[in-house]
């Protein structure tokens, strides 16, 4: 529930803040599908960098902070497959991110578009952000926030595999085999692999499947251990 009896912003103040804030994630803006955080630290270092602002904020400030840590914590957080492998999440879906961020805050859903604007903001800011990836998948149609490594850049791979099943101009980069084993060679773990040949499968035929390089009958099995 909402608290009530918030205090009231002037109408120049708020201008500041929304233009701030266009002008923040109009920079962090890779593509239509692709948004990468300003957050200019490594991602080992970010959670302490962010403890210690959480210890310089006022209250208000303060929470927010805390929410940008669970959220933090848990794409960090441990998952076992059935086979007993343990990998780093690495992911959540912007929803269920969005809930815990604002947990923090007593506020619960619904959420309107101004909520996620500030939560995109918080994700992205150069300051107190997260070292995250914030992507569009198109055939999906829906959102999601993934750990942004120390060591590679995987924009132009989300935007490829995100784009798919969009409509793009004909010079389009076209995927076989060969390509997508290249790209996925750049990822760094077997569970963003994982992960990454689950959301290449999607929406995709067997025989689709199997032209990207990457075995049909694998794919029901990498789902459910995904899609936990």
């Amino acid at each position: 529930m909402r608290k009530q009896g918030r205090p009231r912003i002037d109408k120049n103040e708020l201008r500041g803040k929304n233009d701030a804030r266009a002008e923040l994630t109009k920079k962090a803006r890779f593509s239509a599908f692709v948004s990468t955080s300003l957050q200019p630290c490594s991602l080992k270092h970010n959670q302490a960098i962010l403890e210690r602002i959480c210890g310089e904020k006022a209250e208000e400030k303060k929470n927010k902070i805390k929410g940008l840590l669970a959220v933090l914590r848990h794409l960090q957080s441990e998952h076992i497959t059935q086979d007993g492998m343990e990998y780093e999440t690495s992911f959540l879906s912007f929803d269920d991110a969005m809930e815990i961020y604002f947990a923090y805050q007593d506020v619960a859903p619904p959420f309107g578009h101004h909520d996620k604007d500030n939560f995109t903001y918080a994700l992205l800011h150069q300051d107190w952000g997260l070292c995250v990836y914030i992507v569009y998948f198109k055939r999906l149609n829906k959102r999601f926030i993934i750990l942004r490594p120390d060591d590679c850049s995987l924009e132009v791979f989300l935007d490829m595999i995100c784009s798919s099943g969009s409509i793009v101009s004909p010079e389009r980069v076209e995927l076989d085999a060969e390509k997508v084993q290249s790209i996925l060679q750049t990822v760094d773990t077997e569970w963003d692999r994982k992960v990454s040949r689950v959301l290449l499968s999607a929406n995709r035929s067997r025989s689709e499947i199997n032209q990207l390089g990457i075995d049909p009958d694998n794919i029901r099995a990498d789902i459910a251990k995904v899609c936990f």
